[in-house]
Formats: structure tokens, sequence, C-alpha cells
């Protein structure tokens, strides 16, 4: 039988022209040699391509189907009925497939191109429902063959990766284009799954193009940094002669009233008495997960008005188990003026 085609793209034997080109398209960026630096990445990515040269075409994925891979090659038990149908896997050159497929054979791979998305392709996932109703402000309709940018669209463009800040197009795809998505510190805190509905253009099969819309599914993991990007390949505009153009979401931290986030650690601000200052006390801090966290303080001095509490930062993204740290600052609101009993009570305290 050979090798499973269906198994290698990840797809069930009943699956639609388009969900092989889906496939393929996040299995070949995956395993592409330049990108995943594992031993077996040639080998996959090699059997990636000709698992997607078979499925695509409707003669070999019959005769594959019907024979296996050995049916391909002429091998198959049903006679000669495969002669004139061979199929030579030794001849595929999995590299030209792929830049077949993407219209370009510069796609951003080699060096340390690749990771300026380190979001390329793994944490992403769509679907669509025609009873969705959206959200306030995430409809984004894409124009044109130039993209008509629409409300929340950054101007920036993107190009096999690398922000351009013009209007570019790489060769042979549409231009991509980045959009902001703001996140509080709760969210990416506790992590959020976020959906979007974009309206792009689709060929049809009389040659015209039509607004179709989409609903975009965004993942967004605990303790993801602002800046983070998440790619949805070919989810953009189509155009004749390109390939369809990606959509690009850029995580944006909103303002927070009282903490502020420093790498993966946090820091909580509050406002203290005098007293409070100079002799300790408790706090109710009111945590992002929607925790209230108890600290009793000791009394701070000149030099002691930010103090660490271990382990109640952010999530780390690549191990969420561990977390940073949480920094208390204190404002010490002093008083316009002391009374005598006030006076004699510091100087008590600061015996």
């Amino acid at each position: 039988m050979g090798r499973d085609f269906y198994k290698i793209l990840g797809i069930s034997k009943g699956a639609t022209d388009d969900e092989i080109k889906k496939a393929y398209r996040k299995m070949a960026v995956k395993w592409h040699p330049d990108k995943n630096k594992s031993p077996e990445a040639e080998e996959k990515f090699k059997d990636i391509a000709m698992a997607y040269e078979v499925l695509k075409d409707k003669k070999k994925r019959d005769i594959y189907d019907q024979f296996g891979e050995s049916g391909l090659n002429g091998q198959g038990g049903g006679g000669g009925g495969t002669s004139g149908h061979q199929y030579h896997s030794a001849n595929i050159d999995p590299h030209e497939i792929f830049n077949m497929f993407f219209g370009s054979n510069d796609f951003g791979f080699g060096g340390n191109d690749f990771g300026s998305n380190a979001n390329f392709s793994s944490n992403f996932s769509s679907s669509s429902s025609n009873g969705f109703n959206g959200f306030p402000g995430s409809s984004f309709g894409f124009g044109g063959p130039g993209f008509g940018e629409s409300s929340g669209f950054s101007s920036a463009r993107t190009q096999n990766g690398f922000n351009t800040g013009a209007s570019k197009q790489s060769k042979g795809q549409v231009e991509k284009l980045e959009v902001d998505l703001n996140l509080t510190l709760e969210e990416l805190y506790v992590g959020v799954t976020k959906r979007r509905k974009i309206s792009r253009k689709r060929r049809q099969p009389n040659g015209s193009y039509v607004n179709k819309e989409n609903i975009l599914t965004i993942d967004v993991k605990k303790g993801w940094k602002e800046g983070t990007k998440i790619t949805f390949n070919g989810e953009g505009d189509e155009r004749e002669g390109y390939s369809a153009g990606d959509v690009i979401f850029v995580l944006k931290e909103k303002k927070h009233s009282q903490y502020r986030r420093e790498g993966n650690d946090l820091v909580f601000s509050c406002e203290v008495s005098l007293y409070e200052a100079l002799t300790g006390g408790q706090l109710c801090i009111p945590l992002l997960n929607g925790v209230n966290y108890t600290y009793n303080y000791p009394a701070l001095s000149s030099s002691s008005n930010r103090l660490k509490i271990s382990g109640l930062g952010m999530p780390i993204s690549k191990s969420p188990t561990q977390k940073g740290d949480l920094y208390v600052k204190f404002e010490v609101l002093l008083p316009s003026h002391l009374s005598t009993d006030q006076k004699e009570l510091l100087n008590d305290v600061m015996q």
C-alpha cells in the first residue's frame, strides 16, 4: 500500500480540494527545512509534497485510492489499468511544488528571516458560521485589487515577514495586511479566544470576484506579549494571477489603571497614608485572574517603596506553569499639615 498520503496531510479520505490545499499549506510551512531544523524535516517535507501532488489530481487520487502508492508507479494489482498514469515519486521536487503553490521562490525562508514572525503558522485556526453576528468593531472589509484598508487595519504592510511600511507587493502573492488586536492585561494573563469577521474577495468559476465573509478564530495563549503576530495564510483578497494575501493580527496591550507590565513581571501601584507607610499594614490586591490576594507589608523606608512578591507576575508563554514576579509600588500620601498629636506619633514611630 505504501505511504498514507491522507494521514501525512492530516485529512480524511473524503477531503475536498480546498481542504487538501489548506492542509498542504499548513504542513508545508511547518516542515519546511529552512524553518524546521529537526533531522526528519527534509523527509517529511518531501512526503507532504508527494501527498499533495497526488491528492490534488483527480486521476492520480482515484488510482491511489484503488491501488495505493504502488499503483501510481504501475505496480498495482489492477492489471495494466494504471500504466497510462504512472507517477514517479523520485522525480518530485518538493521545493518546486512549494514555490509553485505559494507563487514565489522567495517566501521569506532562510537564515534568520523566517524568525520575524514567531507565530507564522502553528498558532492559528479558522472557522465560519452563518449565524455569527460578529463583534463591535470587528468586521474588516478588504477592498479591491489594492486591498483598500478599512477601520482597524494598520497602514503598514508586510512582505516576506518584514514590515515594509509601504504598499509593496510580493512576487506572485497579494500583499499582506496587518491589523491590531487590542487586549487587556487580564486577557493576556488568563488567555482568551477572539473571533473576527473578515470580508474578502473570492474568485468565482465565471472569473468574477465577490465578497465572501469568514470568521477567523484567534487563540491567544497565556503570557503572550505585545507585538506577537498571528498569521492566517491565504485569508486575504484573491486577485487574478496572484495567490491570496495573508491576514496578520498584531497583539497590542491596553493600558491598565493599576498594573504595568515589565516583561514577565507586573507592577501594581497603590496609595497608602503616611502612617501606614511608617507602621506597615495590609493590602487586598486584585490579581488579574479575578482573585483577591491579601498582602501584609512591613514598614516602608525611602529605599523600600517597591516590594516583590515572587511568582505572582505574568505567565511565561513558553512555560505557562511558571510566572514572573509581582512588584507592589507604594505611593505615600503626605498630609498637607500635621496636628500636634500626629507630630508626636510620627516622632514615636521614627525613634
